[in-house]
């Protein structure tokens, strides 16, 4: 019984380190994408991966998101990511016109869904309801098989360099980071494109590819390896950071991209945190051994 405090004091100071300690960071908002690489390095020319988005390092314009590479390297073209929200399944265009699913760990479904059409960009909208586009149209696509449905003419054209150009907005409508002309262009479910403005923003460069997504209320352009937060309203690019970790030959920016918003997972104390509070427990232990010897 003399010995309670002591146990006391013990699992007084292992909650107190355990909470006071910093905590491992861990992917909570990722965001997947296909990184372009340059021809001939050696055939393999897409590279589908992952970096968080909420977890950072480095100070607001400079920041750092660091990129990991998922699955093997393709020789043959991917483009135009989309997640589906109700059945979190992601889909990519194979190869220019097949439609297959693609894994969180990067594994590409071994056939073809079906063909499609579209080339600049396809997305989901909140209810599964999958659209894209092949430039001049609009198109309606079947989710489960990619096929088109209907089409829509624009009023203009929308072309991006090779997909990824299309993203589903928080307000239930679309938005598509153009290469040519450079502008962002929102279009409503219905096909109706208006031209939002020019893109523009520290260090943007319109001659590389774009690549958009949404996360949560906010939307997020690719350019290269910049990540910019677009302003929709009037097409204004804030530079966050770069991506950091790609392929030595990674090339010319990102052919699609997706972001899946997820909760913050437990935090998970750092090792020093599991080692300093176990210091506390066993010199709690060894005075109550001293203590029973003396007496």
């Amino acid at each position: 019984m003399k010995t309670k405090p002591l146990q006391i004091l013990a699992a007084v100071c292992f909650v107190t380190v355990l909470l006071g300690a910093p905590l491992r960071a861990a992917i909570v908002t990722p965001i997947y994408a296909i990184a372009k690489l340059a021809p001939g390095s050696p055939a393999n020319a897409y590279q589908f991966g992952v970096f968080d988005l909420d977890s950072p390092t480095g100070s607001p314009g400079s920041y750092q998101y660091a990129w990991t590479s998922l699955g093997s390297s393709s020789a043959t073209p991917l483009a135009n990511l989309a997640l589906n929200p109700v059945t979190s399944q992601m889909y990519l265009q194979y190869n220019f016109n097949e439609y297959r699913t693609v894994s969180t760990g990067g594994v590409i479904g071994g056939a073809s869904l079906g063909s499609m059409t579209t080339l600049f960009g396809m997305a989901f909208d909140n209810s599964g309801n999958l659209y894209g586009t092949d430039g001049p149209n609009w198109l309606t696509l079947d989710s489960s098989t990619g096929a088109t449905l209907s089409s829509t003419a624009f009023s203009g054209f929308v072309y991006s360099q090779f997909g990824g150009g299309l993203a589903y907005a928080g307000d239930g409508d679309f938005y598509f980071g153009s290469s040519f002309p450079v502008s962002l262009f929102n279009i409503t479910p219905a096909g109706l494109d208006t031209e939002v403005g020019n893109l523009s923003g520290t260090s943007y460069d319109g001659s590389m590819w774009n690549a958009m997504f949404s996360s949560g209320v906010n939307s997020y352009l690719l350019n290269e390896d910049r990540l910019y937060q677009v302003n929709l309203s009037d097409a204004s690019l804030s530079l966050l950071g770069t991506i950091t970790g790609l392929p030595a030959d990674f090339a010319s920016g990102f052919s699609g991209a997706v972001g899946i918003a997820s909760a913050a997972p437990a935090p998970v104390p750092e090792p020093g945190t599991w080692a300093a509070a176990a210091l506390l427990a066993g010199g709690a232990a060894f005075m109550r051994w001293r203590k029973r010897r003396v007496s």
